[in-house]
Parts: structure tokens; C-alpha cells; sequence
């Protein structure tokens, strides 16, 4: 396929993304979202998805329909999804309407003049859900969810609500961003690793209001003012429930639990509908990760102690898998280290871990 003229390449984790973009009030915010994946890195790449956004023209979408299209599912509560063979149609009167390849690796969308989304979720909807479908099927999964990290230690949160005033506690605590509404995750040699995506967090207030009251949501990136999470390996996720209580509390899951939890709550609808791969990423976290099923309170910063006290945990547990490991490897070279003092660096590890 040629590259049109006016189309951009982006440099998208290691894929590269051809994006042509003709819609002048969504420019801005595709710009923040793109800024950090611009660069010739990507220049000698072949170009794993193709993408145009484009004002809505009924007659190039009459077009591109087809009339043999059959309903699979949905989305959300508001936007249908079609499919005939190998294309996808997602239908949202909000914003509009796009079409989805996966043969040719490439997705169109057409917004309509009068959308009723703000920008962030126009452009979530027009260009990063169809992209991520498309560069899943390379090996980078993208998901609308909050992952934080700190130290190394990085923890991936998902939600059924924004988590924006979480977030910035935990930012205020220490941790930095990685992605605040939309996060990268890759199978990359010891676990899965989190890789940033720009955004922005919604900034509600938790009160009641009115159902007349148009409350309008407050768009701020976090991140700006905590630069620096480059990514980590995922060590936690944090399924967080629906509704909040009078309490912030977080159950443990075992590995079989948390799989279904992780298939249950996970964001991204799979193409097609209802297929189950043996191989996904949600099988993998919760393989891999410690999962915890969460209840949120109304009191945002009651989440903090709970996130940071899974990652002491996970650090000393660490600690003691090294003492594992040091008194295993002294033993195999015939060091002179007696099983006493081994056992005697264990318990003064999981006695300190204990009383932290």
C-alpha cells in the first residue's frame, strides 16, 4: 500500500503506525497522545497498521458498508458492533463510525460534525480502540486502564470508573504514571512489561448531584507534573469493583480465581466476540502477578497504604527468594555455609518482613 502524502508514521513501542488525520478539532489531542512515538526509528519499519480519521461524508460511508453485515455484539451500552469476514464496523451515534480491517491491518473513522463525546473520547474511540486491535495482533496489547510504578515495581489497575483522583494520590505519594487511562503491555523476557501511553485523567468529584446537573468532566494530565515512569514489569494488578464503599479493602486471589476475575473485567472486547485465546494476556497476569480483587471507598487517598503495602510486600518476598537462591548456589560451589545460618537468614527475613 502507498504511503499517502499527508499521513505521519509514529513509532508505537517498536511498531510502526501510519496515521492520517483530517479532523482540525481533534488535531490537539491526537498530537499529546502521539508526541512521544514521533521519530525515524520507525522510517525502515513495515508499517503495521494503517489509520485515517476523517470528517463524516455519507457518501463514502454508504461506501464502505455492507448490507450483509450481521450484529456481533457490543461494545458498550451505546456502540454496536458488525462484522463480515475479517472487517468490523463499531457504530456509536455520539461520535460516529468506524470501519476495521484486520486482513489489511488498517481502520478508517468518520466523525460526525454534532458529536456529543468530548476529544478524549473521540479520539479513544476513532484511533486508539481500533489501533490496539490491530497492533494485538503483533504482541502489543493496549488497554483503558491506570498502571503506576515505583522503584521497579510496577502495578496495573483496572477499573468500571475513571480512577483519575486515585491516581493522583498516588502520584502525590511517590509513584509515577505510566498510563492514566490507556496502558501497553508486552510479553518481554521475565514478565509482562507496562509500557506508557499518554493521556489524561478525568477529574470528578465523588458527591452526589443532580441527574438535571451537566457536570463536566476535568481533563488533566498527571503525568506532566511526575515525569519519569518510563515502564515496569508488571508485579500486581488491582481489580477494582463496582461501587464504592465505606471502606477501601483488598482480597488476595489464587491463580484460577484470578484468571476469570481478569477475563471478567477485562476492558478490551476480543475480536471476534467471545473468542477465547489460549495464550491471552490476562491468563499470563494472572500467572505471573499477584491479583487482588479491591473495594474503593469515596476517600481516594485510602487506596494509597493499600497499593503500597502489596509493594513492600512484593519486595521482601523478593528478598527471600535472593536468600533462596544465594544459599542454594553457595551449596552446589561447596562453600563452607551450614544449613543453620541459611535457615537463620530466612527467619530474621520473614521476621522483618512480618513486623513491617
Amino acid at each position: 500500500m502507498k504511503t499517502p502524502p499527508d499521513g505521519r508514521r509514529f513509532n508505537v513501542h517498536g511498531l510502526a503506525v501510519h496515521l492520517q488525520a483530517r479532523c482540525p478539532d481533534l488535531q490537539c489531542q491526537i498530537d499529546h497522545i502521539f508526541a512521544p512515538f514521533v521519530g525515524d526509528d520507525s522510517a525502515g519499519q513495515i508499517v503495521t497498521a494503517w489509520g485515517s480519521v476523517n470528517a463524516f461524508d455519507p457518501a463514502e460511508v454508504f461506501r464502505c458498508v455492507s448490507s450483509a453485515a450481521r450484529a456481533v455484539g457490543r461494545v458498550d451500552d451505546l456502540a454496536e458492533l458488525y462484522r463480515l469476514g475479517e472487517r468490523y464496523w463499531l457504530v456509536d451515534d455520539r461520535w460516529g463510525m468506524c470501519q476495521l480491517d484486520l486482513l489489511k491491518h488498517q481502520w478508517r473513522s468518520w466523525v460526525v460534525p454534532h458529536r456529543t463525546l468530548d476529544a478524549v473520547r473521540c479520539v479513544e474511540a476513532a484511533v486508539i480502540w481500533p489501533m490496539a486491535q490491530l497492533l494485538k495482533m503483533r504482541g502489543l496489547e493496549l488497554i483503558p486502564a491506570v498502571a503506576v510504578q515505583r522503584d521497579g515495581w510496577g502495578a496495573l489497575i483496572l477499573g468500571p470508573y475513571g480512577l483519575g483522583r486515585e491516581l493522583a494520590c498516588l502520584i502525590r505519594s511517590g509513584f509515577g504514571a505510566i498510563g492514566q487511562r490507556w496502558t501497553a503491555l508486552a510479553a518481554r523476557g521475565e514478565g509482562v512489561q507496562l509500557l506508557p501511553v499518554p493521556g489524561q485523567s478525568e477529574m470528578v468529584p465523588w458527591t452526589w448531584t443532580s441527574p438535571d446537573a451537566d457536570v463536566q468532566p476535568a481533563w488533566i494530565d498527571l503525568a506532566a507534573a511526575a515525569p519519569g515512569a518510563d515502564g515496569a514489569v508488571c508485579r500486581a494488578v488491582f481489580i477494582v469493583e463496582p461501587g464504592r464503599r465505606a471502606v477501601t479493602r483488598g482480597r488476595t486471589l489464587a491463580e484460577a480465581d484470578a484468571a476469570r476475575a481478569l477475563r471478567r473485567a477485562w476492558p478490551m472486547v476480543e475480536l471476534p466476540p467471545g473468542r477465547r485465546r489460549p495464550r491471552d494476556m490476562a491468563a499470563a497476569l494472572a500467572r505471573q502477578c499477584r491479583c487482588l480483587s479491591v473495594q474503593l471507598s469515596g476517600r481516594a487517598e485510602d487506596f494509597v497504604p493499600l497499593v503500597e503495602s502489596e509493594r513492600k510486600r512484593s519486595r521482601d518476598i523478593h528478598k527471600i527468594q535472593l536468600t533462596l537462591g544465594a544459599g542454594v548456589r553457595d551449596h552446589g560451589r561447596q562453600r563452607l555455609i551450614s544449613a543453620p545460618h541459611v535457615h537463620a537468614g530466612l527467619r530474621a527475613s520473614l521476621y522483618s518482613s512480618s513486623t513491617r
